[in-house]
């Protein structure tokens, strides 16, 4: 063999020497994936039998490279021993010797390193194998525990299940009780409603039959006043000289113009009595309609309110006809409404009234016309005058009015006072008395006539003069208690006053007011006596104008006189001011006399 050849020889050792450290690295390789299965929990365990042919394997070829170098070593010392190799060849090819030798060794050492590494590993599998079969009988036993449980709830569910149909049988079945009990009861209360309805009933018939009773008697009780009165009145009828003048001449022409009105006022339904008026052609025209303020308005609650529909009969055409609520003027503390009906009455005066130019006389005959609640008939009741200029003692009707002792009755408020030619001397508001009026009035010819001058423009009356005072008439005893002698006259005395009243600052409470002077110089006394009138004289005054007033104050007995500018009127003050029995103060006075609302059933 020359040397070429054993270089060759060589280089192939070397190489097998090389696939030596492949075999070493592809050892190292496997346990670093033993290794890192091992550090995963053997998630992949690594089979012992494939790991000892490996071994095994490796083993063999590492003896077959040793056998290989022991070869090469004896050739070497044969080479050397024929001298067919230089010194030189020889120290190179046991320096190869030697670093073949070293990396046996170091080849040895990574196996056997690599060996003890496989055989911890061993025994760390076989460690981690009973652990799995340790922890595997221990979740066996959970297992078999948890379905010995699990067997447990199943039956426990099946009898709780039974128990739950029994227990919503029950529910059931008491449902169904608590229905049946729900309509035994309902029918309970229906049947009970029933008996409380009837028994309702009955004490509604009960009452109803006691009212008719009461009403009967009462009724029968006025028919036999009516029946009295009657008599009486046909006796003076017999010996008044103008009985078949009124018949003949009046009584056709006052049944005629005197009508009913029905009306709403909050919600409720009245009635009234009234008359259609002229005093000129103009008047035909506008179908004019006079009634009492207390038909139209009312103040209730500090509230001022007016009608919201109203019904007059047409007396032409004999239809009942609506009248337009804005068509209506009222001068509240006068009681006096007028209408603007818009019935044409100018081929027709015969069935209008009009107003006397002749102021009436104590004792003149007279006659009040209006609508019975009681028949709804028209009834003509002959009265006399009592005063054609009537003061008011307790102060409530503080206009000049007219005072008739007559038949009165519910219904007739609105109704006119006519002399025996037909014409209208005042208009009939207020009465004394309850079942029997047999005295009573309202605003006489003059108010009338002063105040439709402003009603007839289309507005409400605020331009009278505002007083503000309250008043009533004392009796000689309280008099006497101003004056030194025992000689006095009747005059008012002062219970209140307005802050608004053109008196305040002059007048007080308690102070007597005995006249005044009007501007035309004409002195008025007041009082009740015969020739007296009453304060409310000067409101018909419709610009501001001064008078002259004498007065006693209170605790003192000298008579003082003093000018007053009667500068306020009914304009500067709120509606709830000027109203029916008001005397400028917000809320009217509950005395005997009265102005009756008609309420229909």
């Amino acid at each position: 063999m020359n040397i070429s050849e054993l270089q060759k020889k060589l280089i192939l050792s070397k190489k097998n020497l090389d696939s030596g450290s492949v075999v070493e690295n592809t050892i190292g390789n496997t346990m670093g994936e033993v290794n890192d299965n091992s550090n995963k929990n053997s998630k992949k365990v690594v089979s012992f039998e494939v790991i000892e042919i490996l071994n095994n394997k490796y083993s063999e070829k590492f003896k077959n490279v040793e056998t290989k170098n022991h070869t090469y070593d004896e050739k070497i010392k044969k080479l050397e021993g024929h001298n067919y190799i230089t010194t030189q060849e020889i120290q190179t090819a046991k320096k190869l010797s030697n670093d073949n030798n070293f990396k046996i060794g170091s080849l040895n050492e990574a196996i056997t390193e690599q060996t003890n590494k496989i055989n911890n590993l061993k025994e760390l599998v076989i460690s981690q194998h009973d652990n799995t079969n340790q922890q595997n009988d221990k979740i066996h036993n959970i297992e078999k525990k948890i379905n010995q449980q699990t067997d447990k709830i199943n039956f426990i569910e099946e009898k709780t299940n039974e128990q739950t149909n029994k227990i919503n049988s029950i529910e059931e079945k008491i449902n169904e009780q608590n229905d049946k009990i729900d309509s035994m009861e309902e029918k309970f209360l229906l049947k009970n409603d029933k008996i409380n309805s009837i028994e309702e009933t009955n004490n509604m018939h009960y009452q109803e039959f006691d009212k008719m009773k009461s009403d009967n008697n009462l009724i029968k009780s006025e028919f036999d006043i009516i029946n009295s009165r009657i008599a009486n009145l046909q006796d003076i009828a017999d010996i008044l000289p103008i009985k078949t003048n009124l018949k003949q001449e009046i009584l056709g022409k006052l049944k005629r113009a005197a009508s009913q009105i029905y009306y709403v006022l909050y919600g409720t339904n009245y009635v009234g009595s009234g008359w259609f008026y002229y005093d000129n052609s103009d008047d035909l025209k506008n179908g004019f309609f006079i009634t009492s303020a207390h038909c139209i308005i009312q103040i209730q609650n500090q509230s001022y309110r007016k009608i919201s529909q109203a019904f007059i009969l047409n007396p032409l055409t004999g239809y009942w006809t609506e009248i337009n609520v804005n068509n209506i003027y009222v001068d509240g503390v006068a009681d006096i409404a007028l209408i603007k009906t818009q019935i044409d009455f100018s081929e027709n005066e015969d069935y209008c009234l009009k107003i006397s130019k002749e102021n009436p006389k104590l004792g003149d005959l007279c006659y009040v016309i209006g609508h019975s609640n009681i028949s709804n008939e028209q009834i003509i009741s002959v009265g006399n005058v009592c005063n054609p200029n009537y003061s008011d003692s307790e102060g409530m009707q503080i206009t000049d009015s007219i005072s008739v002792n007559f038949f009165g009755f519910g219904g007739s408020s609105g109704g006119p006072i006519v002399n025996v030619n037909g014409d209208v001397i005042g208009i009939n508001t207020f009465s004394y008395g309850e079942l029997m009026e047999n005295f009573g009035g309202g605003s006489n010819s003059t108010t009338l006539i002063k105040t439709l001058q402003i009603l007839k423009s289309g507005k409400d009356n605020k331009e009278k003069r505002f007083l503000g005072i309250d008043w009533s008439i004392p009796n000689p005893f309280q008099i006497k208690n101003y004056y030194i002698g025992n000689q006095f006259k009747s005059c008012v005395r002062i219970n209140n006053i307005s802050m608004y009243s053109p008196f305040k600052g002059l007048i007080d409470v308690g102070d007597l007011i005995l006249s005044a002077t009007l501007p035309d110089k004409q002195k008025i006394e007041f009082g009740n006596n015969p020739n007296q009138q009453t304060p409310g004289i000067l409101l018909y005054y419709y610009e501001p104008v001064t008078i002259e007033i004498k007065y006693i104050k209170a605790n003192e007995t000298s008579i003082k006189s003093n000018l007053v500018m009667l500068d306020k009127s009914y304009q500067d003050v709120t509606n709830i001011y000027d109203g029916p029995l008001q005397i400028g103060f917000k809320n009217p006075k509950t005395y005997k006399i009265r102005n009756k609302l008609i309420k229909l059933d």
